[in-house]
């Protein structure tokens, strides 16, 4: 049976480097489903791929949650690739939409195409996928967040040469880093082909028991306790450290370890080899 993958923005750049690579696939592996703010614009997307049978669209308004909900709903996904509608004002508001019916439905992953460095929050549009992804990180789902710079396909290298000048709409002189779309939507695939590589991590305590071959179990410790020793008696160190264990109580703190393993050149250290250290073994 094939994955089915819903992209929520059929008509955008990233979709039109994305949807190309998973048709090629053998065996028509992956069933695309391009979620089109119009039929005519759905239509359009069809006709321009040959109207292959195993791409189809989905007609939405992305800010309407019940339409959202509704796709989900009417639709079997097994994963989502979000992007969102460029520098629109509910850019917030609809990733949320896709998020919270993602996870009503159950859906396997959600891979959210964000931005670099979203932490810099003087320009709206990275404010607003910095919310997303912390509203996606206390999600229940497995997910992959991409935080791609500039497109090189944004330049247009043609009229450069014909007009002997590069204009931009900023200091020429500040350095700005740029990506192809080619090579993004590559990395796209490669996250949703293996899908499971790019989820969260687990947990550890059952790993302690398995090695040690003796009965562990997580239990809950008084947090306020555990702060107080935390801080040493620092009052605005208490308040950091409770705050902290009082996150961790409503969601945990997790994530993937492929950028370490990239760097590392290696697998890094596994929990099992980790306790097996620590035991001494």
């Amino acid at each position: 049976m094939p994955t089915t993958v819903l992209i929520t923005l059929g008509s955008s750049k990233q979709a039109h480097h994305l949807i190309p690579i998973m048709l090629a696939q053998p065996d028509e592996h992956y069933h695309i489903k391009a979620f089109c703010h119009s039929l005519t614009t759905g239509t359009k997307l069809l006709h321009k791929y040959g109207q292959p049978h195993n791409l189809s669209i989905v007609v939405g308004d992305q800010n309407n949650p019940r339409e959202v909900a509704k796709v989900f709903e009417n639709e079997h996904v097994d994963v989502v690739y979000h992007i969102a509608p460029p520098f629109s004002v509910d850019e917030e508001h609809n990733g949320i939409n896709f998020i919270r019916a993602a996870q009503k439905a159950g859906v396997r992953h959600f891979v959210y195409s964000s931005v670099l460095h979203p932490i810099r929050k003087k320009m709206i549009h990275h404010h607003a996928k910095l919310n997303v992804e912390e509203y996606l990180a206390e999600s229940t789902l497995n997910y992959t967040v991409l935080q791609p710079t500039h497109f090189f396909q944004n330049i247009n290298v043609k009229a450069a040469v014909e007009d002997g000048s590069l204009k931009v709409p900023y200091n020429p002189e500040n350095e700005m880093g740029f990506v192809d779309l080619r090579d993004v939507s590559e990395v796209a695939f490669k996250v949703i082909d293996e899908g499971a590589k790019h989820y969260r991590a687990r947990t550890i305590a059952t790993t302690i028991a398995s090695v040690s071959g003796k009965d562990v179990v997580a239990e809950r410790a008084d947090a306020a306790q555990v702060a107080k020793v935390m801080s040493k008696g620092d009052k605005d160190a208490y308040e950091r450290a409770i705050r902290m264990l009082v996150y961790y109580d409503s969601w945990g703190l997790t994530g993937s370890t492929n950028i370490l393993e990239w760097m590392l050149g290696r697998k890094p250290t596994s929990a099992e080899e980790y306790v097996k250290y620590a035991l001494g073994q």
